[in-house]
């Protein structure tokens, strides 16, 4: 894939970086603990699972930006997204 993202749980923060240059590319704040991610297929939003919030969210990549907020009765963990 074109870009690497990591989680920062205690600071309530993703950060996707470039994989061509290692370079930060954006650094959005997702409330609620986030803890596992995981891209889709085409490369255009970044799922986060935010164990604390109870919440799914999908970011915009590589903007980051919020594009939806998935709100769950439990804490989620661990991602998999389907090819299809």
């Amino acid at each position: 894939g074109r870009y690497v993202a990591v989680t920062s749980p205690a600071a309530d923060a993703v950060t996707i970086v470039s994989a061509a240059d290692a370079r930060i590319v954006s650094q959005p704040r997702v409330d609620g603990y986030p803890h596992d991610v995981a891209f889709t297929p085409d490369g255009t939003r970044l799922w986060v699972a935010a164990e604390g919030g109870e919440n799914l969210v999908a970011l915009s990549v590589p903007d980051g930006g919020q594009a939806q907020v998935v709100p769950l009765n439990a804490a989620p963990h661990d991602l998999a997204i389907s090819p299809d």
